[in-house]
C-alpha cells in the first residue's frame, strides 16, 4: 500500500534486496513508461531493477482466467473471451489487463531500457512450490519447506 515516496521511505535504511510482487503489475506490462517510477527509485537508491516474470501456458491461462471471471460474474461467453485474446494478445476488463503475447511484454519492458534484466520463468516448473520459494538464479525451483 502507498506510493513511490512511501516505498522510498520504507527501504531508505535497508541495504538488502527489495522484492515487489503483485498480480496488479501485469496490467502495467503493456505500458513501458508505467514502470519508470520504480526504475527511477532503484537508480536513486543505488539499486538495480530485475523483472522476474512467471509465464503460464497461454491455453491454460486462458481457461483459468475464463473460469475466474465466471466466479466473479464478469466473464464473456467462451468464444468471445478467446476471440479477444487471439485478436489482441490481451484480455481487458475494467482496469485490469492480462497479457498473453509474452514477446510483446518483453519488448515493452526493454524498448527504452535495452539493458533491462528480465528473468522469464515458466510457472509450471515450480509445481507446488510458491514463487517465493523459487530460486530464479539457479534454474531450478527451491525445495518446498518441510
Amino acid at each position: 500500500r502507498g506510493n513511490i515516496a512511501d516505498l522510498a521511505q520504507e527501504i531508505a535504511g535497508f541495504s538488502g534486496d527489495v522484492i515487489l510482487s503483485s498480480e496488479f503489475f501485469e496490467s502495467l506490462l503493456g505500458q513501458p513508461d508505467a514502470l519508470n517510477p520504480l526504475r527511477n527509485l532503484a537508480r536513486d537508491t543505488g539499486r538495480e531493477v530485475v523483472f522476474i516474470l512467471y509465464l503460464r501456458n497461454q491455453i491454460a491461462y486462458c481457461e483459468s482466467l475464463f473460469f475466474e471471471m465466471l466466479k466473479h460474474g464478469e466473464g464473456l461467453e467462451y468464444a468471445r473471451h478467446t476471440a479477444m485474446i487471439l485478436q489482441t494478445g490481451t484480455y481487458c476488463q475494467e482496469e485490469s489487463i492480462n497479457h498473453f503475447h509474452y514477446d510483446r511484454v518483453v519488448d515493452n519492458l526493454t524498448r527504452d531500457n535495452p539493458g533491462q534484466q528480465i528473468l522469464l520463468r515458466r510457472s509450471a516448473r515450480i509445481g507446488r512450490c510458491a514463487a517465493v520459494t523459487d530460486r530464479p538464479g539457479s534454474g531450478q525451483p527451491a525445495r518446498e519447506p518441510q
